[in-house]
């Protein structure tokens, strides 16, 4: 079963490392959401079905441009070892 995330709670992190780091670029300052506990275990979940079966990763963001998937996508890239195409 798909993770579900806690929208608050993620957006209260989201906040945290914002004020952290207020210069750091969006992606900088996901990479460090990711950098979570709850987020490494979900990191995981995804890269171990990742390598059992064909896995679809999308995104909610109206803008391509904020979407961060390419961030978690990577990460998956390189602890499961298999390849990630674009959808076509």
């Amino acid at each position: 079963m798909p993770a579900r995330l806690n929208r608050s709670e993620d957006h209260d992190t989201w906040q945290a490392i914002t004020q952290c780091v207020p210069t750091a670029t969006p992606e900088a300052r996901f990479r460090g959401v990711l950098r979570s506990e709850e987020a490494q275990t979900d990191l995981e979940r995804l890269a171990e079905q990742a390598r059992e079966s064909r896995v679809a990763v999308l995104c909610f963001e109206k803008d391509e441009s904020r979407c961060h998937r390419q961030v978690v996508l990577e990460t998956v890239r390189k602890r499961a070892a298999v390849p990630v195409l674009p959808l076509t």
